[in-house]
């Protein structure tokens, strides 16, 4: 029998960083809209590198909390596929209020969008 490593960093270690560049992103337009382009205001409106990484655990959280509720559905259900249907309960299950609502909005244009798109290029079935 051998012995495995123990991991030293969490599972989301390599990601943790791609998510840090969202959320940078994501602050600077919001301080963007919210000075309307006036350069003295904008140096005002920072984010400090532990509020990035807090940030990151709750998305890091939210993420466990919907995989979770996930799998418990389809247990309970006996089905062995996530649909749409399946993600929209367990996201639903994972908040509650406004959040839940803006959650749930935001995962609904992301389907529309990418059912609007199409199929992929690679998985196309030409015309007959």
């Amino acid at each position: 029998m051998v012995k495995r490593a123990v991991p030293t960093s969490t599972p989301y270690a390599a990601k943790s960083e791609k998510l840090s560049r969202y959320v940078k992103k994501i602050v600077k337009k919001l301080s963007d809209e919210r000075t309307e382009g006036d350069e003295d205001q904008k140096r005002a409106f920072t984010l400090t590198s532990q509020a990035t990484t807090e940030m990151e655990l709750l998305i890091e959280h939210a993420i466990n909390n919907i995989a979770y509720n996930a799998g418990a559905i389809l247990k309970y259900s006996g089905a062995g596929t996530i649909t749409t249907k399946t993600m929209a309960l367990a996201t639903g299950t994972a908040f509650n209020g406004i959040l839940k609502k803006n959650v749930l909005d935001a995962g609904d244009k992301a389907v529309e969008k990418y059912v609007s798109m199409g199929p992929p290029a690679s998985r196309a079935v030409p015309a007959a």
